[in-house]
């Protein structure tokens, strides 16, 4: 059963273009920078991407969906937990999806399946938790993928986001510009890519707070049980469960 939350009669297909236009779009943008993808993200994050990636895998159970998995940086973690007796990563980017099967030694059974948040091909109540890392500001339609996550997670089943959100403060804001400035330019001087990196960037300035993003879920019936700030709030972990 799939999500049937959609725009009803002409506007259904109207709809569905454009998240499919928007799909392709990210497709490319991800497919063009599979190759150094994970090296780049260490050399911004510092190396601190994988303590983060570790803390938020710790939470996953049973069977585990990493969403927008991308090179599968999260899904091989959350392989490794103990609690975990399968995983399936799904991310749009066919590229990045066997980069990681190249590169990645995973621990326990695993899966993974080319396609978009707001359209989850499993059944209702399949898993006992949902995890997206980085990913839930390139869903087209939040709303959408949310009520996906919510269809196919079991009740009380965890979902965890690990995220860059919007500063609430004023000071980080400023510092949040200037290093996300920086960052399309960086990336041009080490991997000859500018656009790509510059639209990632700009679309964390035009991403929820932590504070936003706990009211969304809210209102989609998750019971936010923890928020946790990061390295000094440059990323947060929000912890919630899904509500039936």
């Amino acid at each position: 059963m799939y999500n049937t939350n959609f725009p009803q009669g002409k506007d259904t297909v109207r709809y569905i273009q454009n998240i499919l236009k928007s799909r392709k779009d990210i497709r490319y943008l991800f497919n063009s920078i599979a190759d150094f993808y994970e090296t780049v993200n260490k050399i911004l994050s510092l190396g601190l991407d994988g303590r983060w990636r570790d803390k938020v895998s710790s939470f996953a159970e049973g069977v585990t969906l990493d969403i927008a998995c991308g090179t599968g940086e999260m899904t091989y973690r959350i392989s490794c937990n103990s609690k975990v007796n399968y995983v399936i990563g799904l991310d749009v980017s066919d590229k990045m999806i066997r980069w990681g099967l190249k590169n990645k030694n995973f621990c326990s059974r695993f899966n993974f399946v080319v396609g978009a948040g707001e359209f989850l091909p499993f059944k209702d109540n399949t898993f006992d938790s949902v995890s997206v890392a980085f990913g839930i500001r390139n869903f087209e339609d939040r709303a959408s993928a949310l009520q996906e996550i919510k269809r196919v997670l079991k009740n009380n089943g965890y979902f965890l986001i690990l995220d860059t959100f919007r500063p609430k403060s004023k000071t980080l804001t400023i510092l949040y510009k200037v290093y996300l400035y920086a960052i399309p330019h960086i990336t041009k001087f080490l991997v000859g890519r500018f656009e790509e990196y510059l639209y990632m960037s700009k679309s964390i300035l035009n991403y929820m707070t932590t504070d936003e993003f706990a009211e969304f879920l809210s209102k989609n019936d998750f019971f936010v049980e923890k928020i946790s700030d990061m390295t000094f709030g440059i990323v947060s972990f929000v912890l919630a469960r899904n509500r039936k």
